[in-house]
């Protein structure tokens, strides 16, 4: 078959030529062509286009009568007739009548633009009209001008393209300027773009004008892209003609009787052409006529059209790459019209059409360009995609030749051929019927086996050649594929396996694992031919088409290599592996889910088969292969934050030949609880042989997801994650039947210190070489004995150990962890814990301290320091051994302190006789208190453990306590003053225990019950129970300072105590007597402070203040005694006065009362006077002995008056 570029058809322009006068100016207009710049405006709305090169041809016509329409007559778009006249019987005898026959029966049966050209020779003159004659080329214009009045007799309507630019009648002499002939050029240009416009909007009328989708239509627009192609505008071309390719499919499917489907073929195959197989005229008789249309024959009119487009585009192209991506949009499109149904059967006419295009002059002459080009220096890039899709049409050649030799009874085994084909399942296999075939050179490539492989060998090369130049790199190990079967076929053993080396993971990482087995398959055998003695490599290749057995998707279907091996072959594999990977040097590691699907169960539970401290995790397995396997070993590393392993394992496992889910129980003696992630799964077949899956990403450990424990995080309720990549978080809690650890905040606590406590609590079995380790994540905690020891821990035993540390810091919640380890039965275990402690103090205490002459009081006032945390005081206690301490005689017990509400309690001290007072003397104040909040979660606690002994599902408190119940709000107000227990956030806690009980708890019947047990908090009381405090009892112990005081001034008025009229003065004794009782004995220098921790805070203060502090008494001390001015009196007498410590102080003041009622005495201030000691007004207190009595005053009854 032969298909050649079929240059598009030149623009043709009719000549009528009675007078012999083209010849004379013939080489005058050729040589101006082809014509250059063409503008035309197709519409009014749309923008000029310019034609850059027109091709034209005159072709001569000679008017004939008739009514029929050729193909000529359609392709010519102007026609000229040229006449030369010189005298006025020549005229009228000949010219005028040839031009009207002339216009007859040429012009009027076709649109197209015309013109009368004169012609003037050498030897004529060129005469002008004037009044009395008229010049020839006026009579011309007279009769045959846009008004001619010959021309309204030949077309009656008038002349129908006035629109045309230039007159009808033009003037060319032989002899005369450029000018001439390029008006004659410009006005040739203006007759063709007048005819374009025309005819485009004809077309384009009929297009509208006819039914949608209707054949007529069809024709229309198939005119439509004729028209454009003559113009040139050839990318306007191809957009019409992808629309014909569209319309056509439409008319098929609503006029499928319109249509005859049949591929015929009218030559014979052994000189086939292509071009010749599609009739245009005929097609288009049949499309006018509305006869049955041959769809293929109109299907390859549009190929064809496309074809010639495309290739002409390419010879026009400014550059080579231009050119070569509308020759590989060419092949593109050779392809899909190749693969239209109706070419099914035709496969030497698909091969022979697929050469023939294979060998268009284009690609050679575009790359043999290139070649020569200095510019690119023989580089093929500029042609990487004519050679891309050069190479992907060959391919289907070589496809279509492996069809051709299959129906020829010529198979090779192995090559891909038909792989990728569609194929009937449903149906019973039939043989083909041997191809009949005519092309000698198709018939020569299947006449034997031989030929054909050797021209599929030539031709694979030839492809790989392309792509080559193209970097298609996969491509290139696909189709070296098919070159290492075919020498595998013929013994070349060594090529196959340099050709295979590495190529089958490329089917494998795109899941064909059928030809991947294949080939491995074909691998392995060249290894064990060549005798190569890679022990590693064959394991390797049998480990690989173990891979190729596993069926990597859920879908059903025959890219399987397991439906051509049976569990023999499989047993044998693995047999071989086992003994393999026996002899290795090293160990070796595989992708566990190349091979298996497995899942580590979220959930790790104590075992209750025995009482040692033994917890297991559950892995579920899918034995794939069908047959029974030992592993040495499996186990599963988790894998927390702060990136603490903690590994289960489970030794000589036996997976049996089902192929349903098998469950495994991996167990583990060295326990940590916590929150943990899936880290990795390894299952061991022997010491060298691993299969591994590491739950991380790009080398970053995955960590635990915490966020169901996180109050913001709306979590959506999922189905269990079955893809083992997917790690669910693990939590591992302690059981009450098992070893236990916890921290908590110490009971007794005094003032100054910082320690916490640990509980050890045993099972069943007593526990021997018990060794601590402690720890802390908190920044700052510094511990003061890290490592405690322990001889033994009887069972059921419970040892409380305390923790002393050091931290300065203002946070108070910090973190504590123990490493346990312990041995039972010489069996060594190990359990970690880790908790924050929060070691805030919930309880605040402030003192005040009254003086006395021979004792003082102390009031104590002991609040909460959160006011949203109310504390119950259980009992207080203060004794000291020096000082006699007496308390009111009513007990102060079960008192609540609120926020705004403080307890008060009093004490009255005095020291003991002998004994001298100290500045380091100090009080023991003890206060055991409860908090609110911890009697509320007891009672709770209480209620819910009693739930879980009834349902036996105490294995689950700590997951419950730790988890759950640490997040129940009470209303402790009401608990407080009412004793009735309610839960405020109930709603919240039972959504959050449905989370926490889906997630953690195994068992759906557990978790039934669990769920029903949060549902009975819906209550809105409780029932308070009487509880034991010693649970939850705290004790502060805090040492007071005694206060001191260096003066004490002792102020009395002395009167007689009677009733006074208002205005009668009153005379009135004041006695000053200053004391030092209280004052350091010692003589150190001390400060005077009333406060628990006021030595500490004072001292500081003293230091601060540049070291002063209180002197011993000295002698010329003085302090000024004040009267206070009060409304209620009038005072004569002192006011202002000096006083000394040497001796008592006493005067006289006469008081009169201004107001009637019970007034209280005047107040009185003492102050030290400035330059006379070092007395400070800290370190002197004034004690009234009356201070609070009062004198009646009455008015005088003698002197009343009434107003009204």
């Amino acid at each position: 078959m032969t298909t050649t570029y079929t240059q598009l058809d030149l623009v043709r322009i009719g000549y009528y030529d009675p007078f012999g006068v083209y010849p004379h100016i013939q080489n005058d207009i050729a040589k101006r062509f082809p014509l250059t710049n063409l503008h035309v405006r197709l519409k009014s709305n749309q923008p000029v286009k310019t034609i850059s090169k027109l091709d034209v041809e005159f072709v001569e016509e000679v008017p004939k009568k008739g009514d029929y329409l050729t193909h000529n007559d359609i392709k010519t778009y102007v026609r000229l007739i040229f006449v030369q006249v010189d005298t006025l019987d020549k005229y009228r005898g000949q010219v005028r009548p040839l031009i009207r026959e002339w216009l007859k029966n040429l012009v009027l049966k076709t649109n197209c633009s015309w013109m009368i050209v004169l012609y003037i020779p050498s030897d004529a003159k060129d005469r002008s009209s004037s009044i009395i004659k008229t010049s020839f080329f006026d009579k011309l214009q007279n009769d045959f001008g846009v008004e001619g009045k010959e021309l309204k007799t030949i077309l009656p309507m008038g002349d129908h393209n006035k629109s045309v630019v230039g007159d009808r009648v033009f003037k060319l002499k032989q002899v005369s300027e450029e000018d001439t002939y390029a008006l004659f050029m410009v006005q040739l240009k203006a007759l063709l773009s007048n005819s374009f416009v025309d005819r485009y909007c004809t077309f384009n009328e009929l297009i509208h004008q006819r039914k949608h989708d209707s054949i007529e239509q069809f024709a229309a627009k198939l005119e439509l892209y004729n028209l454009l192609k003559d113009m040139k505008l050839l990318h306007d071309a191809l957009i019409v003609n992808e629309e014909l390719l569209v319309d056509l499919d439409t008319l098929v499917t609503r006029q499928k009787d319109k249509f005859n489907h049949e591929l015929q073929l009218t030559s014979s195959l052994t000189d086939f052409n292509f071009d010749e197989f599609v009739n245009e005229e005929q097609l288009k008789q049949q499309l006018i006529n509305l006869d049955k249309i041959n769809l293929v024959q109109l299907k390859s009119l549009i190929f064809v059209n496309e074809s010639n487009i495309l290739q002409e585009l390419a010879h026009t192209a400014v550059s080579n790459s231009i050119a070569s991506k509308y020759i590989s949009k060419l092949y593109q499109r050779l392809m899909l019209f190749l693969n239209d149904s109706h070419f099914n059967d035709s496969h030497e006419f698909v091969y022979l059409l697929i050469d023939s295009y294979l060998q268009i002059p284009i690609v050679q002459q575009l790359i043999d360009s290139v070649n020569e080009s200095n510019d690119d220096g023989g580089n093929e890039v500029p042609l990487i995609d004519i050679l891309e899709m050069r190479a992907e049409l060959k391919l289907f050649k070589r496809t279509v030749i492996g069809k051709i030799a299959k129906l020829n009874h010529i198979e090779i085994d192995g090559l891909r051929g038909d792989t990728f084909e569609e194929v009937t399942l449903d149906e019973e296999e039939s043989k083909p019927t041997k191809l009949t075939l005519k092309n000698p050179h198709l018939m020569d490539i299947v006449k034997d086996e031989k030929s054909y492989v050797d021209h599929y060998f030539n031709l694979t090369e030839d492809i790989i050649g392309d792509f080559v130049k193209c970097n298609r790199v996969k491509s290139i190990d696909i189709l070296s594929l098919d070159l290492a079967i075919l020498n595998y076929n013929q013994g070349n053993y060594q090529e196959c396996l340099d050709t295979l080396q590495n190529s089958y993971d490329y089917f494998i990482i795109n899941s064909w694992n059928f030809l991947g087995g294949i080939l491995l398959e074909i691998y392995l055998g060249c290894v064990e031919q060549l005798k190569n003695n890679s022990g590693e490599e064959i394991l390797k290749t049998c480990l690989n088409l173990l891979a190729c057995l596993v069926k990597k998707t859920d879908s059903v279907g025959i890219n399987s290599y397991k439906l051509v091996t049976d569990k023999k072959h499989v047993a044998q594999l693995f047999t071989k592996i086992d003994e393999g990977s026996g002899s290795l040097d090293g160990s070796l590691e595989y992708p566990l889910l190349d091979f298996f699907k497995a899942r580590v169960k979220s959930y790790v539970n104590e075992d209750e088969s025995t009482n040692n401290d033994v917890y297991y995790i559950e892995v579920e397995v899918v034995n794939l292969f069908n047959v029974p396997l030992k592993f040495s070993s499996i186990e599963t590393i988790l894998i927390d934050e702060a990136k603490t392993e903690l590994a289960f394992k489970a030794n000589k496992v036996e997976l049996s030949a089902s192929s349903d889910t098998q469950t495994f129980k991996l167990y583990t003696r060295d326990i940590k609880f916590g929150l943990f992630s899936t880290h990795r799964l390894t299952m061991s077949l022997n010491e060298k042989l691993s299969f591994c899956y590491d739950y991380s990403n790009d080398e970053v450990d995955v960590g635990p997801d915490n966020s169901i424990f996180n109050d913001t995080v709306v979590e959506y309720k999922n189905p269990t994650k079955s893809n083992p990549s997917s790690s669910s978080d693990i939590l591992t809690f302690q059981s009450i039947n098992k070893f236990q650890a916890q921290f908590f905040t110490s009971k007794v606590i005094e003032l100054g210190t910082t320690e916490v406590s640990l509980m050890l609590k045993n099972g069943s079995k007593g526990l021997s070489n018990v060794e601590i380790q402690l720890s802390s994540i908190t920044d700052g905690v510094r511990l003061s004995q890290p490592r405690l020891v322990l001889d033994k821990l009887n069972a059921k035993e419970e040892h409380v150990l305390q923790i002393p540390y050091t931290y300065f810091n203002d946070q108070k919640l910090i973190n504590m962890q123990a490493h346990i380890r312990y041995y039972v039965d010489e069996i060594k275990y190990t359990a970690q814990v880790s908790y924050n402690v929060d070691t805030r103090l919930s309880i605040s205490v402030s003192v005040q301290d009254v003086f006395k002459t021979d004792f003082f009081y102390s009031k104590f006032q002991v609040g909460t320091v959160d006011a949203k945390l109310p504390i119950r005081l259980v009992s207080n206690e203060l004794q000291s051994y020096d000082y006699e301490i007496k308390s009111p005689s009513g007990e102060l017990r079960n008192l609540v302190a609120f926020g705004e509400q403080p307890i008060t309690f009093f004490y009255k001290i005095n020291p003991k006789k002998g004994h001298l007072i100290d500045d380091e003397d100090k009080l023991d104040l003890s206060l055991s208190y409860t908090n609110l909040k911890d009697e509320c979660e007891q009672q709770l606690d209480d209620k819910i453990w009693q739930s879980l002994q009834e349902l036996r599902l105490l294995k689950y408190w700590y997951l419950v306590k730790e988890t759950i119940l640490s997040k129940v709000q009470f209303d402790l107000n009401k608990y407080g003053v009412q004793n009735v227990l309610k839960i405020v956030n109930v709603n919240y806690i039972q959504s959050f225990a449905d989370r926490i009980i889906c997630r953690y708890v195994v068992q759906t019947q557990d978790q039934v019950q669990l769920h029903k047990l949060f549902l009975s908090l819906n209550d809105d009381k409780f029932a308070t129970q009487h509880i034991n405090f010693d649970k939850i009892e705290h004790q502060l112990k805090i040492k007071v300072a005694v206060p001191v005081l260096k003066y004490l001034h002792v102020v009395e008025y002395k009167y007689e105590k009677k009733t006074h009229t208002v205005g009668e003065p009153i005379p009135i004794t004041l006695h000053i007597k200053t004391v030092t009782n209280w004052s350091d004995s010692s003589k150190k220098p001390v400060l005077a402070v009333s406060s628990p921790t006021r030595t500490t805070n004072e001292a500081a203060a003293a230091e601060t203040n540049n070291d002063e502090f209180i002197s011993p008494p000295l002698k010329g001390e003085r302090f000024q005694a004040v009267v206070q001015p009060d409304d209620s009196w009038l005072i004569s007498g002192f006011k202002k006065q000096a006083i000394s410590l040497e001796d008592s102080f006493e005067t006289s003041l006469v008081l009169i009362p201004l107001h009637v009622g019970k007034l209280s005495l005047p107040k009185i201030m003492i102050n030290p006077i400035e330059g006379t000691g070092t007395v400070r007004g800290g370190n002197s207190d004034v004690e009234f002995v009356n201070g609070c009595e009062t004198i009646m005053s009455v008015p005088d009854v003698r002197n009343i008056q009434f107003s009204f």
